[in-house]
């Protein structure tokens, strides 16, 4: 379900919106829903369910937070991201876009690999 929810384009720009925040600041999902363009509902689903990934993290350390604000007309929800926690994982997720789909031209690889990309060895003992 996780790569089903970040094989989405949309969600895919919510995820990235997040990150581009600082350390200390939160954001509301009608927040990101205008500023992205994106359906406020679509939003609040891709929200709820990073927040209810996150809860099943026993670090301790979530990568998204979800904060209540209370203002003059009441209490919303907004969330927040750890700039520490998940990064690499993005950066994952667009290398494996291009990886996966290289534009016109894009190569790879120099020349062919002599070695594999992992050992054998290492990881299930010597055979």
């Amino acid at each position: 379900n996780l790569f089903k929810m970040l094989s989405d384009k949309d969600n895919m720009k919510i995820i990235t919106y997040l990150y581009t925040l600082s350390g200390s600041a939160c954001v509301t999902a009608g927040t990101i829903s205008k500023a992205l363009c994106i359906n406020r509902d679509k939003v609040d689903k891709l929200l709820k369910s990073l927040v209810d990934y996150s809860i099943f993290n026993t670090s301790g350390n979530l990568p998204f937070h979800k904060i209540a604000i209370v203002n003059e007309n009441g209490e919303e929800d907004a969330y927040e991201v750890d700039p520490n926690l998940g990064g690499i994982f993005l950066a994952l997720m667009f290398l494996a876009k291009d990886y996966i789909n290289p534009p016109c031209g894009y190569q790879m690889q120099v020349n062919s690999r002599s070695k594999s990309w992992a050992d054998r060895g290492k990881l299930f003992g010597k055979s």
